[in-house]
């Protein structure tokens, strides 16, 4: 579950600690480099291997740099031992919690959160080795508190541990005392959950867990949206089970299955050693609550059978040695079990448990993390050296570029083919468009949020031609975009547009009654989402372009001198940068500053790179990157209106090639780029294709993830136009 907040990484526990403590001696003195080489090349290996992969952001299985981690964990002891303990050596398991340190911080990092939490409860055991690394001021614990025999029962039913009463209750009996132990001397480090009461209300549960873990906080990626919104407690909830970690873990394993299971299954979870299908027996639960009895009662578990000490089982010595025996012939019984139900679940984990018995020395690699071959057919069709400079034929072999292959671009694609419009005075516009869903690794099926619309008129407007370009945003911005797209022709459409004003008066007033008619919609709520709206009316050759938000049209002219095509950006974006439109939203009572700002950030490195936003000053919300938009019903309060500005353009003889746009491709691209690129070709759709493919290597590089990338690029063809269109510098 909290593998669902933005900031928290919770990766399935490979359980390092416990497992190379007891094997640590091999390893001989840490404090040699050689030595240290070795073990963090095993711990790593072990890893890699865990059961429940440790992925990447992208899902991509995690591979671990054993140089550097051993440089950074030396760095670390080294630290440790000349300022907190100031002698010439420490324990060697300091230097193996530097290395588990180490990798959850990658695990964190690499799936873009801001801390992790280890969801391993023997990590108790070792508290004075975690107060000494971490000191009170970075070490929190999370004691989850359960029915014993809710406990016990599970275990025996699962391939993980014992097999045997006796031995489950010792262990839990041992963790509970360390745990314990811990809150008695460090309350304020412990935040205690009852399984029952997160069970009975979790929304209570996790609020509690949210306050005692911090502000939520996003990652790099999750900053970069349109629109922050923080993911409330009833979204932790039910992301939970439908999140990564728990569906990689039900998928591999049966024994995590559970947790992707819903309500009615949860209810079953409580005191099912009494009253589920399969109860305990009277003779195991008078074994069980005999070494329970203190440490269940100190919890708040009232005792079955044992109701006072004097009931209590005592166990000689041949007793313990029968129940080690029968727990051992248990264990064995369990694995021949799982290896036949679950051949891959048994081996898995075999092949994890296997590296715990190589030789200290440095593991021989396999082939297991070599990357998948890139069996794309390499063709080109490219005219021209220039051309070679950006992907043209896009998508083929996209999995050069990012995380996709050109298949899985190939449907995210929706395409426009090239088709002409005749203009006045014998201009022609031949226009193509590419609207492309982005690639979101925390949001792997996120819907397209771009919209593109061309439309030629009908009746009294039939010589008259609407291009639009919407970029939603929010939780409902797929559904805005696409009621904003829908509605734009039809309020224009349905007025005989005979002249600059009524053309200029009917985009203003359709712009805001679309926004009128969407905040009182009964199916889409538009308080956190909404959509950009940059469109193109074309009367004659008269160009009327509106604009709210950051999509962009674009126009590349020639230069006086006919030899090269310059760029124009014909509308202006809004955003709180621009003084106007800050001046804007103070005035109605808005606040704006980045997001970094409003929750005093000072450990994101990044504050000078962010973009302000708009915020209540009543709460963290609604964090919305620009100053116009359709929707945004509650930034609406602050200041945020559909009011679009106007720009009119006139076509004339040196005009080329007219781009609309939404902000995955300018984000970037600058427009003069955008013009060059488009000019190389004849067709527009090939145009569009290289556009889009750039703008997604790009992309790429500077974030490993995509925005939406949409483009309707038109090519003005002039009356008897001979020879080829000349490209921009």
């Amino acid at each position: 579950m909290l593998d669902s907040r933005e900031d928290v990484a919770g990766p399935h526990p490979p359980k390092i600690m416990n497992s190379y403590m007891p094997i640590l001696g091999k390893f001989g003195d840490l404090s040699e480099e050689d030595n240290l080489e070795i073990l963090v090349d095993h711990v790593c290996t072990f890893v890699e291997r865990n059961t429940v992969p440790w992925n990447d952001k992208h899902g991509n299985k995690l591979a671990f740099d054993r140089e550097s981690i051993s440089d950074s964990v030396s760095t670390t002891c080294d630290i440790l031992r000349l300022h907190r303990f100031k002698t010439k050596k420490i324990e060697n398991a300091y230097y193996l919690l530097g290395i588990f340190d180490e990798l959850y911080n990658i695990y964190a990092l690499e799936n873009d959160k801001r801390t992790w939490v280890c969801k391993a409860m023997d990590m108790s055991k070792y508290h004075d080795l975690l107060i000494n690394f971490y000191h009170t001021d970075r070490l929190r614990y999370i004691y989850l508190v359960r029915d014993p025999r809710d406990v016990a029962l599970s275990f025996m039913k699962t391939p993980e541990g014992d097999c045997h009463y006796y031995t489950i209750a010792n262990k839990w009996v041992t963790l509970q005392n360390y745990a314990l132990k811990i809150l008695s001397e460090n309350e304020d480090l412990v935040h205690q959950v009852r399984y029952e009461a997160l069970l009975q209300n979790k929304e209570i549960t996790v609020e509690g867990l949210n306050e005692f873990i911090g502000q939520q906080k996003f990652g790099k990626v999750m900053r970069r949206g349109s629109i922050q919104v923080i993911k409330r407690v009833s979204g932790i909830i039910s992301d939970a089970k439908s999140g990564e970690e728990a569906k990689k873990a039900a998928v591999l394993s049966y024994k995590f299955k559970n947790l992707t299971r819903g309500k009615s299954f949860a209810k079953t979870q409580f005191q099912k050693w009494l009253t589920g299908p399969e109860p305990i027996s009277q003779e195991d639960l008078l074994c069980l609550e005999s070494i329970l009895f203190e440490t269940m009662s100190r919890l708040g578990y009232k005792p079955h059978i044992v109701v006072d000490p004097s009931k209590k089982l005592v166990f000689d010595p041949m007793q313990v040695l029968e129940f080690k025996s029968l727990n051992k012939i248990g264990v064995e019984n369990m694995m021949e079990k799982l290896r036949k139900d679950d051949p891959d679940d048994f081996y898995s984990r075999k092949y994890q448990a296997d590296v715990l018995d190589f030789p200290p020395e440095l593991i021989k690699r396999e082939d297991e993390a070599d990357e998948e071959e890139n069996t794309e057919e390499e063709i080109d069709y490219t005219k021209t050296e220039e051309q070679r400079k950006y992907p043209y034929n896009w998508p083929t072999s996209a999995r050069k570029y990012g995380y996709l292959t050109s298949a899985e671009i190939d449907s995210r694609m929706e395409t426009v083919e090239t088709q002409e419009f005749e203009l006045s005075g014998g201009y022609k516009l031949k226009v193509a468009a590419l609207c492309q869903r982005g690639y979101y690794p925390t949001e792997k099926n996120k819907a397209n949020q771009d919209s593109i619309l061309l439309k030629k008129g009908t009746g009294k407007n039939q010589n008259n031609y609407v291009f639009a370009v919407f970029d939603g945003h929010g939780p409902c911005g797929d559904k805005v975009s696409q009621y904003a797209k829908n509605e734009l022709f039809q309020k224009v459409e349905n007025k005989h547009l005979n002249s600059p004003e009524k053309v200029k008066k009917a985009l203003v007033d359709a712009h805001i009654e679309i926004n009128n008619n969407l905040s009182r919609h009964k199916f889409i709520d538009d308080k956190l989402s909404g959509t950009t709206a940059c469109s193109l009316y074309i009367r004659g050759r008269s160009c009327y372009i509106s604009n709210v938000g950051d999509s962009q049209c674009i126009l590349g002219s020639l230069q006086p001198s006919k030899t090269s095509l310059q760029a124009r950006v014909l509308t202006n974006d809004h955003s709180p940068s621009r003084k106007d439109e800050c001046d804007r939203i103070i005035a109605c009572g808005g606040k704006v500053c980045t997001l970094a700002q409003l929750q005093e950030d000072d450990e994101y490195d990044e504050v000078s790179s962010e973009m302000p936003r708009v915020w209540s000053k009543d709460g963290p919300f609604p964090g919305t990157a620009f100053t116009r938009s359709i929707g945004d019903s509650i930034a609406e309060s602050l200041g945020v209106y559909a009011k679009p500005e106007l720009e009119h353009h006139e076509i004339c003889s040196s005009d080329e090639i007219i781009v609309l746009c939404s902000d995955g491709v300018t984000e970037f691209m600058s427009e003069r780029l955008i013009v060059s690129i488009a000019s190389m070709y004849e067709d527009p759709l090939e145009s569009c294709k290289a556009l889009v493919g750039e703008s997604y290597r790009r992309w790429m590089i500077k974030e490993e993830r995509t925005d939406d990338i949409s483009i309707i690029l038109g090519f003005i063809e002039k009356p008897k136009e001979t020879g080829k269109r000349i490209a921009a510098p």
